[in-house]
């Protein structure tokens, strides 16, 4: 411990309970302030101490939840998965969008988020509808391969007929 220059201390429960929170968003112009720890399904939005709702956190929650692989049983308080997407899954279902919604809105296809790409896809499909949701995420700025930016859920991914994944070129304004 005599060359050590820094002791890092985990007061979260990040390390000692692998457990994160989603604690503050930010979208629109607002700082949301989250409630609530843990894994509990209770904990409120606020702006300025006020309740917030708006399509864009509700959209952004639903891309939190659908662009996720980890999954919460908020019964036993466990996780399975990774401790960063079981936040955005728990944030998701404070707001009121139901846990279910991935069997609601099955997943086709998937791009996995990797270190040197900085994203990951997923496309969801509703029943036997063409419609497919695609959902984004990765780190703000970031340029993909073809020059378009990673920007929370612009919608700038193209499903080709053959259902493979391309990035639209020049969605992004």
């Amino acid at each position: 411990i005599g060359s050590t220059n820094v002791i890092c201390i985990d007061k979260t429960g990040t390390l000692t309970k692998n457990e994160m929170t989603v604690k503050q968003i930010y979208i629109s112009n607002y700082i949301i302030n989250v409630t609530g720890s843990g894994y509990s399904k209770s904990g409120s939005f606020l702006v300025n101490n006020n309740h917030y709702k708006s399509n864009e956190l509700e959209l952004l929650l639903k891309t939190g939840i659908l662009c996720n692989n980890a999954d919460v049983d908020f019964e036993k308080n466990k996780i399975v998965g990774d401790p960063t997407e079981a936040a955005l899954v728990v944030s998701a279902v404070k707001y009121g969008i139901s846990n279910n919604i991935k069997a609601k809105l099955t997943r086709t296809k998937e791009i996995p988020f990797q270190s040197e790409t900085k994203y990951m896809v997923t496309v969801n499909k509703e029943g036997n509808k063409k419609f497919v949701y695609p959902s984004e995420k990765g780190v703000e700025g970031y340029k993909l391969p073809d020059g378009s930016e990673v920007l929370g859920v612009q919608p700038n991914i193209q499903i080709e007929s053959d259902g493979i994944i391309k990035y639209k070129e020049n969605s992004i304004s």
